[in-house]
């Protein structure tokens, strides 16, 4: 009984009851379809997404992504926050912050207070800045976030070392040049944020596309590449709490080092948005196959404990267009397994190109979530 109810809470994800709900490994997924949003100039029918997420508990879950459809059909995102309170998802309101945008990390290191970041417009065909939301005791406000003239910036993830140290990384272009990203890195201390150096991540770093923090001395940034003709690969650099350590460059190469989990000050775990995921551990990288089906891709990483590591991306079940569904596989200290598999036609009405690019794992308990036209949520 209490598997049904799961069920029925999971279907019931984001305010709208989906068209089926699977089962695997204990392991439960539902599709949401799009309700309706009191928007001026937006359809009732709204292209929505998921980026990220993140759990105080298992009762207590932060997911963002952006949500709308302008008067032509065509995506144009406000930010959108969700909350599962154990028994349902919600939308939670957020202040006014622009014309269009979205989120695209979340932060949620207590019940009391809830991060998040992402990239919004003021005004039609503007350059993007960075945006940085807070919510303390039940409050939403967005925080200044420091830009020179002439910069777009985004940020792409948030991660909390306390309520006085919050890391947020994204990517900082320049309308005088030169055209190609550079890393930008913001950090809250407890009053006011500032922008942190990025002396010895330039010129070897792009943008910074994912982040993980066990501590103000290891704090793991992972980023795109650098440059034009050819892109130099992404790569991984660790701040030791006085300046910026580049790690060796990862194996095979990835173009951008899209998911970091950081076990401890030494060890960590990167995604490159191919088969593979990438391990750290005294002072080597190792490759490993989490889906060793073709066409298998790895997005998202996380770490229960260096036992229990998880990662989230799109199964190997075939050559072409059904890679663009959902996949979860867990490593339990010695070797992967595929723990969910959702092929184009398993039940879900509607999830083709609804891969998984959000996962966190805590206290036993998985959260992954994606969405390109519907959103999506796996829990167990």
């Amino acid at each position: 009984m209490r598997r049904a109810r799961a069920c029925f809470g999971l279907l019931m994800a984001l305010g709208a009851l989906a068209s089926g709900c699977i089962v695997q490994d204990g392991l439960h997924v539902g599709r949401t379809v799009n309700p309706p949003l009191p928007v001026p100039g937006f359809r009732a029918s709204q292209h929505r997404s998921l980026s990220a997420v993140d759990a105080v508990s298992p009762t207590d879950v932060w997911a963002v992504g952006g949500l709308g459809m302008d008067v032509y059909g065509f995506p144009d995102l406000k930010p959108l926050t969700e909350h599962w309170d154990g028994h349902a998802w919600s939308r939670v309101p957020l202040p006014a912050t622009g014309l269009s945008g979205g989120l695209t990390g979340v932060a949620a290191p207590s019940s009391r207070e809830t991060w998040a970041v992402g990239a919004i417009r003021g005004e039609p065909f503007t350059q993007p800045r960075a945006v940085m939301l807070h919510r303390n005791a039940g409050v939403w406000q967005a925080l200044d976030v420091p830009v020179n003239p002439g910069e777009a910036t985004r940020l792409t993830a948030v991660a909390a070392v306390s309520s006085n140290e919050v890391w947020a990384v994204g990517s900082v272009t320049s309308s005088t040049g030169p055209w190609t990203a550079s890393p930008y890195v913001v950090r809250y201390d407890g009053h006011t944020v500032h922008r942190v150096t990025v002396a010895g991540l330039v010129p070897t770093m792009g943008g910074l596309t994912s982040l993980s923090v066990e501590g103000p001395a290891a704090v793991f940034v992972g980023s795109g590449g650098a440059g034009y003709s050819p892109v130099k690969p992404g790569r991984v650099a660790r701040w030791t709490g006085s300046a910026w350590q580049l790690l060796p460059p990862v194996p095979t190469g990835p173009e951008q080092v899209g998911g970091l989990a950081a076990v401890s000050p030494a060890e960590v775990w990167a995604t490159g948005y191919s088969a593979h995921v990438w391990h750290f551990r005294a002072g080597h990288w190792a490759t490993e196959t989490p889906d060793p089906r073709p066409a298998a891709q790895v997005d998202a990483v996380d770490a229960h404990d260096p036992a229990h590591i998880w990662v989230a991306g799109r199964p190997g079940v075939g050559p072409g267009a059904e890679k663009d569904t959902q996949m979860l596989a867990r490593r339990d200290g010695v070797r992967w397994s595929v723990r969910f598999s959702l092929p184009v036609g398993g039940g879900l009405d509607g999830t083709y190109g609804v891969g998984l690019s959000g996962l966190r794992v805590r206290a036993g308990h998985v959260f992954a979530v994606g969405g390109q036209e519907k959103a999506l949520v796996i829990q167990n």
